[in-house]
Parts: C-alpha cells; sequence; structure tokens
C-alpha cells in the first residue's frame, strides 16, 4: 500500500477502567507524544472514575449516598459537573435518561452482580419515589445534597461518555487531529486517518450472535454509543435481566436489544443511546419502527456514516440517509 510522507506507526495502548476495556489510537503523532499524550489519558480517566464510581468505599458519590438529607456535600468538580449534566438531561429526555436508578439497580442485584429479585412492595413504592430533581448540586461552589434519603445517584449512563470527551481532549492538545478512543464500546474520533479518510471502520455488535457484528460505521468524527440488553446482566429468580432499568418502573427495559447513536460529544451519545432504548421499550417511538419492528434511524447523520447492516433473522435491509444512525434490534 503506498503511504504519504507523512505516513507514521500507530500508536495504541489499552487498559481496564470503570470496570471495562479502554483502547487508545493515535495514528498521526509521533511514538514519543503519543505514548505522553496517552499517559495523560490514562491519568485523566482514573481521575474521573474515582470521583464518580459506586464501587470504591472513599468515593465521594458513595458519601453523597449516604448523606442525610438537606445537608450540602462538597465534592471533587468533575463529580459535580457530571450530576449537573445528568440532571439536565433527567429534564430533557422528560426522565427517560435517570441518573437516579441506583436502589432499583441494588434491589437487582446488578452492582453485586448476585442476582435478586424485588419485592412487589419495592417495585409498588418505586413508581411513587421523590424524582431526580430530589437533588440539587452547585457546580461552582462544587457541592451537591440530596433533599431526600431515598434518592441516590448512579453515574454510569454517563461516566464512559464524559471520559471519553477528556481522553479525546487530551489527545486534541497533544496535537492529534484522528486519534480514536473506545472506552467499552463508547467510540469517539477527532477525525479520519490518513490512510483511511472515510473515516475509522466501526462495527456494532449483534446482540444475539457473540463475535458477530450487525452493522458497520465508517466514524469520520464525534461519538457513538451503544446501549445494549447484553452488555451486562444477571440471573435472577425471576430470569436473566439486563442492566438498562426503566426509570417509571424500576424494572429492565423489554422489547428491545440494542440501540446505536451518533452526537457531537460522548456524553451526549451516551445519553441519547440509553434514553431511546428506554423510549423505544415503552413504545413511545413505534411509530418510526420499519415494518418489521427492527429498525429505527432517526436525527442527524454527522460524523458517522452507515456503511453495512447485517441483520441476519432479526431485521430488514436498511436505507441510508440523511437521517442520525439508531438501530434498534428487536428479539
Amino acid at each position: 500500500m503506498a503511504r504519504s510522507r507523512e505516513w507514521r506507526p500507530e500508536t495504541a495502548r489499552a487498559w481496564l477502567a470503570m470496570g471495562t476495556l479502554i483502547e487508545v489510537r493515535v495514528p498521526d503523532l509521533p511514538p514519543a507524544e503519543a505514548i505522553e499524550a496517552i499517559r495523560r489519558v490514562r491519568a485523566r480517566v482514573e481521575e474521573l472514575d474515582a470521583a464518580m464510581t459506586l464501587f470504591r468505599p472513599e468515593s465521594p458519590l458513595v458519601a453523597m449516598n449516604a448523606s442525610p438529607a438537606g445537608a450540602w456535600m462538597n465534592v471533587p468538580a468533575d463529580l459535580a459537573e457530571a450530576v449537573g449534566v445528568s440532571l439536565e438531561a433527567w429534564r430533557d429526555t422528560h426522565g427517560a435518561f435517570d441518573p437516579s436508578v441506583a436502589p432499583a439497580m441494588k434491589a437487582w442485584g446488578l452492582y453485586d452482580l448476585n442476582g435478586n429479585t424485588p419485592t412487589r412492595d419495592f417495585l409498588r413504592l418505586w413508581k411513587v419515589r421523590p424524582k431526580a430533581d430530589a437533588v440539587e448540586v452547585d457546580i461552582p461552589n462544587r457541592r451537591l445534597r440530596r433533599m431526600d434519603t431515598r434518592v441516590e445517584l448512579d453515574m454510569g449512563g454517563i461516566g464512559k461518555g464524559i471520559a471519553v470527551d477528556a481522553a479525546l481532549s487530551e489527545l486534541r492538545n497533544a496535537g492529534s487531529r484522528a486519534a480514536l478512543v473506545n472506552f467499552g464500546g463508547e467510540i469517539g474520533a477527532l477525525g479520519a486517518p490518513d490512510d483511511m479518510p472515510e473515516g475509522w471502520p466501526v462495527g456494532i455488535l449483534h446482540p444475539r450472535k457473540a463475535g458477530d457484528c450487525c452493522a458497520e460505521f465508517s466514524l469520520k468524527s464525534g461519538h457513538l454509543a451503544t446501549s445494549g440488553d447484553y452488555e451486562r446482566w444477571v440471573d435472577t429468580p425471576s430470569g436473566r435481566k439486563h442492566h438498562i432499568l426503566d426509570p417509571d418502573t424500576g424494572e429492565p427495559v423489554s422489547g428491545v436489544s440494542s440501540v446505536t447513536v451518533w452526537r457531537e460529544s460522548g456524553r451526549e451519545a451516551e445519553i441519547a443511546s440509553t434514553a431511546n432504548f428506554v423510549r423505544i421499550g415503552r413504545g413511545d417511538d413505534a411509530k418510526e419502527a420499519d415494518v418489521d419492528g427492527h429498525c429505527i434511524l432517526t436525527g442527524p447523520a454527522g460524523g458517522a456514516e452507515l456503511r453495512q447492516a447485517r441483520l441476519g433473522n432479526l431485521g430488514t435491509e436498511q436505507d441510508n440517509d440523511d437521517r442520525d444512525m439508531l438501530v434498534s434490534l428487536c428479539p
């Protein structure tokens, strides 16, 4: 293959963070500069994880979830900003994206992965619970407080998107214009590499065929996020249950297996994939589905082009038009 005189070998590193694998690929910087930039990415991701995790006892989010009602708590700026973005998303999506599902996640055993079935009383009371706006955030002063102790927050629905945004910011500041970050399926790109002008090839895992892809994209810029019922699940006395809960019912969303969206930022993409997964499960977007109910495409196409969809016996042929890629595969 012919290469321009500017060609450089790609520098790539991968490691575990936030309970999943993060991969950083830098094709357009000298190796020493790329390695130093990736080192800064790793440090920044660790800062974000420390601020937002629920799986370290010293975490400020763990402390906030145990704080008394009405008491302001000083928190890292990263956590205050993440909560602020999450609450805004909760309002914008009319509750389809909800950072206050932590008690229901616990009730299903999705944190300790032991699996459980909530009692009928829990699910009945969940429907009349205080909402996410029972949490107040003071971003300038880096403070949070909850007005009701029944409300507990979980940043899992936005944490990886925030981390990908931060990672790409570090890489951009280092001089890259074509880096790619894949954080457990939340994928962001600064631009297309010189040897792939059509964009980075990205495959979306098939939710029912391990190792297969159901769709392929060329990602020139922006972010792809996927929400799927196959990503994290537990076996419970009432059957296998996945981690994407309908905030209205406190129960796992049914009727949809995988949703992928493109947005300009990682946080926007992650919010949109989760909210649309919930909405489709409720039937809110049924009018946009194709005749078989398998594939949904909606919104502005942006920096991702749908190259090919292989849905097998689950789907139908998809048109690649000027709408934002949102693929829904129903069981």
